[in-house]
């Protein structure tokens, strides 16, 4: 196997420019609504419950400045580009690898919950968790053209001090 030069991941290789930041995991989702037609702001908050208003602002920008996305200000929609409906094809790609290996990724993770002892919450735990088993079976794959994975409970209200 050939080994990596130390080069390869310099600041102008393609890996290191990769369009949705994997910090703000709410882009790959917004580019998945915005596939289905433009949107606006309201629209895209009630399909994404989990996220507050402004990290969706902060998705919505960054993939605005990167091309993926316009707003159109007269009509308060977001609308994918060219270039954001290439990137969402990829993303689709994905998903649907993601709901087709979907058993083996759940037990990937509770062997390794067993074999550690921890119990790692993510995104992928919460939401079995919140699926849930039905009738003693386990919870399934999200279809790989579902819109979104839906939302979990509500958070339990915080109290303020007075």
């Amino acid at each position: 196997m050939r080994r990596l030069s130390p080069e390869t991941f310099d600041e102008l290789c393609p890996s290191s420019m990769l369009p949705v930041r994997m910090r703000n995991k709410w882009a790959p989702l917004v580019l998945r609504l915005l596939g289905e037609g433009a949107q606006p702001f309201s629209e895209l908050r009630r399909a994404l419950p989990r996220t507050s208003p402004k990290e969706l602002t902060r998705a919505l920008r960054s993939l605005e400045h990167d091309g993926f996305l316009t707003h159109d200000a007269d009509a308060a929609d977001y609308t994918l580009t060219p270039l954001g409906q290439s990137l969402l094809a990829v993303l689709l790609d994905v998903y649907a690898w993601t709901a087709e290996h979907w058993d083996e990724l759940i037990d990937a993770r509770e062997r390794a919950d067993q074999e550690t002892g921890l119990r790692v919450t993510n995104a992928l735990t919460r939401n079995i968790q919140n699926a849930g088993t039905v009738a003693g079976r386990r919870a399934t794959a999200p279809e790989a053209d579902a819109a979104v994975p839906a939302p979990p409970p509500p958070r339990p209200a915080r109290s303020r001090r007075p």
